[in-house]
């Protein structure tokens, strides 16, 4: 879990504990530029894990072990990686879980440009 053990280990703490409760709005940033050491497989492999680790309290929160947030971070990956199936299959999951306007856009641009240009 190199790049995402803080997260992880917040996530299983909270677990153990009635100290912690779920806000549902953002109250911070990630910045993902250079000098950082994430990198798209290794993003991609993190969230795959967070995602079958705690697959039971995602599904409690949403219904589907994917949040949006996470389906828009696997969307950003994965057109790094250019595996336009699987942007195309995530931003479809973003559009309709994420509630900030500005990440559907992107998502829903992002899904056009694939379409409208016939990559996938």
């Amino acid at each position: 879990m190199i790049a995402a053990e803080d997260y992880d280990t917040w996530l299983r703490l909270a677990k153990h504990t009635e100290a912690f409760a779920r806000i549902d709005k953002p109250l911070g940033c990630y910045w993902g530029g250079g000098g950082n050491v994430s990198d798209p497989e290794r993003t991609i492999t993190n969230l795959t894990r967070l995602r079958e680790r705690y697959a039971a309290e995602l599904s409690e929160w949403g219904g589907n072990p994917l949040p949006g947030w996470m389906a828009y971070s696997l969307v950003r990956v994965h057109y790094l990686t250019y595996d336009l199936d699987k942007v195309c299959q995530y931003s479809k999951i973003a559009l309709y879980k994420v509630k900030n306007w500005q990440i559907k856009c992107k998502s829903l641009i992002g899904w056009m440009l694939i379409k409208v240009k016939g990559l996938v």
